[in-house]
């Protein structure tokens, strides 16, 4: 497997907090999670839980678009 390129990705979970808070939210999320993913954060309650989870999801999403080019 060929390697294309070196992705990193920082995220600030305070950011994901409060965009988790705003009235858009759940159209962030659907750009941001796989439906799989959306499911699973539906079920998470707590609120820090669930700004870990989609951060992890977007560094990792953004730092592999980086790789890629």
């Amino acid at each position: 497997m060929k390697v294309f390129g070196v992705g990193i990705d920082l995220v600030k979970i305070t950011r994901i907090e409060k965009i988790l808070k705003e009235s858009y939210n759940q159209r962030f999320l659907m750009k941001v999670l796989h439906p799989s993913e959306l499911a699973h954060f539906n079920n998470i309650e707590n609120l820090e839980y669930q700004a870990d989870y989609v951060a992890s999801r977007w560094a990792a999403k953004e730092a592999t678009v980086k790789a890629l080019g």
